[in-house]
């Protein structure tokens, strides 16, 4: 459930925020995280890690590799997603905002292909009730990763170490909170 609440965090980054600045095919690029990769989204110069938490959930942020808060680009961003579950038709489950997607991509079968393999790794193993799983979005909270940040990567650990979990206590992160917008800091 907790891959796919990150999804859900994924996906409203992709269709609500990405869009303000980037067309969907460049959005649908810049999501790299179901490929794997260190980050969830690369975009130019920067790089954005999201975590996605259930309000009430929020005073740590679970980091699952030593690879998630390594800066490979000029910029490193961890954007800390809060949504609540939602008894309306207000809220968005993973299934709509897939179809969501699929109608911004439209005719573009090359872009449509792209989405749909990066997808389907996660939504192809949702049971229908978790793919009609309905969340509403709280707000987001952005922070820079930047030196004397609270992280444990391959830089900062030993040559033994070669995986780890761990969770940052988010009140340890306020020196490092940004109050723009994601749109405005993609736009600079």
């Amino acid at each position: 459930r907790s891959e796919l609440i990150g999804l859900w965090g994924e996906l409203f980054i992709l269709l609500k925020i990405l869009p303000k600045t980037y067309s969907i095919n460049d959005s649908v690029r810049f999501w790299i995280g179901p490929e794997g990769k260190k980050q969830d989204f690369t975009l130019n110069n920067l790089a954005i890690e999201t975590k996605t938490t259930l309000s009430g959930d929020g005073d740590s942020i679970k980091i699952s590799s030593l690879d998630q808060l390594n800066k490979i680009t000029e910029e490193l961003f961890l954007m800390h997603v809060f949504i609540n579950l939602s008894d309306s038709s207000s809220g968005n489950c993973l299934k709509n905002m897939y179809e969501d997607l699929l109608k911004k991509i439209g005719d573009d079968t090359h872009l449509k292909n792209i989405f749909e393999v990066k997808i389907s790794t996660l939504y192809g193993k949702a049971t229908t009730d978790q793919l009609d799983e309905r969340f509403d979005f709280i707000k987001y909270e952005l922070y820079q990763v930047k030196e004397k940040f609270p992280k444990i990567t391959h830089e900062n650990t030993s040559t033994a170490i070669t995986r780890a979990t761990y969770s940052i206590n988010t009140a340890a992160l306020l020196p490092f909170k940004i109050e723009q917008e994601l749109s405005e800091i993609l736009n600079e």
